[in-house]
């Protein structure tokens, strides 16, 4: 399966939620417009935080299949894997330090 497939089934999957949710809201709004505004709010932040990575990876992931017998590709990967290793394993110390920082009974 190609990425772009997927991509159309995961968009496919958030429209049918927000018109389900749409749909809910619409016949009881009075009584549920906070919940309903809450949920599609929730929704719309949660689209909007995941999507940028989501498309990133999807971008990388397509380069992989189009160049990765590639050299200079491979080497390119092995880099952004080193860089991602870095990335949690400064996260991770910092974490520790913040969380040790405050009892050190822990």
């Amino acid at each position: 399966m190609t990425g772009t497939g997927s991509a159309e089934k995961t968009m496919s999957k958030i429209w049918r939620w927000l018109s389900l949710l749409r749909a809910h809201c619409q016949p009881n709004w009075p009584s549920t417009w906070a919940t309903c505004a809450g949920v599609l709010g929730a929704t719309l932040v949660g689209v909007a935080f995941v999507l940028p990575s989501f498309l990133m990876v999807l971008a990388l992931s397509a380069a992989y299949v189009r160049f990765g017998g590639l050299r200079w590709m491979q080497g390119k990967f092995y880099g952004i894997g080193a860089a991602v290793i870095g990335i949690i394993a400064r996260s991770a110390f910092k974490l520790t330090k913040i969380t040790l920082g405050r009892d050190r009974l822990l």
